[in-house]
């Protein structure tokens, strides 16, 4: 069967990139895209389109047995 998860990107993003800072949240989540192989990816693609993506690769981490829970929250374990 298929297991549902809860995913909040902005978590996501933080564990794949540390703390956004005075970054762009623009820039913040490409340079975690570029840091998991996603560096060719559309120019225009926007925000809500980035943490689609992120979201998705949440998903197969949590296949991969690679995240923990907080609640009912599904977040990467630290790559670090």
């Amino acid at each position: 069967g298929l297991e549902t998860i809860e995913c909040y990107p902005t978590a996501s993003w933080t564990r794949w990139s540390g703390l956004k800072g005075n970054r762009t949240r623009a820039a913040w989540t490409r340079a975690a895209l570029a840091d998991r192989g996603l560096d060719d990816l559309p120019a225009r693609l926007g925000q809500d389109d980035r943490d689609a993506i992120a979201a998705a690769l949440t998903a197969r981490a949590h296949a991969r047995g690679e995240t923990e829970a907080f609640g009912e929250i599904v977040v990467p374990v630290s790559p670090r």
